[in-house]
């Protein structure tokens, strides 16, 4: 199994003529591995995004080090569907996904689509994304990070605006996920889910790690 490792990671934003403004995290220390589910637990502006950011390479540490496996496959939630692109429908969004990474579709794909638009309910899989309500736009996330190859889960917020049959479908997909060797790291202020679904709880406050 491998890991990926903050050493001693910072970043703070900058203002509009490039000077430091405001920490989003200082002096991070963390190792997400595969096979387990890391949480991160903190209020809104803590750092939690910031963290998921650096990750995926999204931004890149102020001070500090980020190792990851060269070859290691990411897969990506955003907070109500900010991983899609709002003028396709899921299954398009997902064929441009596949195109971006230069890969082809996997065998049984459209079969897989169409089980896990099922589970979660998406009925209309022509509609496009911008006329999606939020809940519908968070389970096409879901879905189409999960149709991605993957050794990796990341999710900013993944449960927000979900029902209740819905949530409960999520955390036993994460457990599947675990199960398959796979690592999951997502942002939750949900402690009741945390604590069911995590191996590890992480609580940032004011950009700084605290572990319990």
């Amino acid at each position: 199994m491998h890991s990926i490792v903050l050493d001693g990671v910072s970043f703070h934003y900058r203002d509009a003529f490039g000077r430091r403004a405001n920490e989003g995290i200082v002096g991070v220390n963390l190792s997400l591995e595969q096979g387990k589910v890391t949480c991160l637990l903190g209020a809104n502006g803590s750092g939690k995004s910031t963290i998921i950011k650096l990750v995926l390479g999204f931004a890149y540490p102020t001070d500090g080090r980020i190792f990851k496996p060269r070859n290691m496959r990411f897969s990506y939630i955003g907070d109500g569907g900010r991983s899609l692109y709002s003028y396709m429908n899921l299954d398009e969004n997902v064929r441009y996904s596949y195109a971006l990474r230069g890969i082809a579709l996997r065998n049984g794909h459209d079969e897989e689509l169409e089980r896990l638009s099922r589970l979660f309910g998406l009925i209309d899989g022509g509609m496009k994304v911008s006329a999606m309500s939020r809940g519908m736009r968070q389970k096409a996330a879901i879905i189409c990070a999960l149709l991605l190859p993957h050794d990796f889960l990341i999710a900013d917020e993944p449960t927000l605006g979900l029902d209740g049959p819905s949530q409960m479908e999520f955390e036993s997909i994460l457990r599947c996920e675990v199960g398959l060797g796979r690592g999951v790291c997502l942002s939750t202020n949900d402690m009741p889910m945390a604590r069911r679904i995590s191996d590890r709880m992480m609580f940032i406050e004011r950009g700084r790690l605290i572990e319990r």
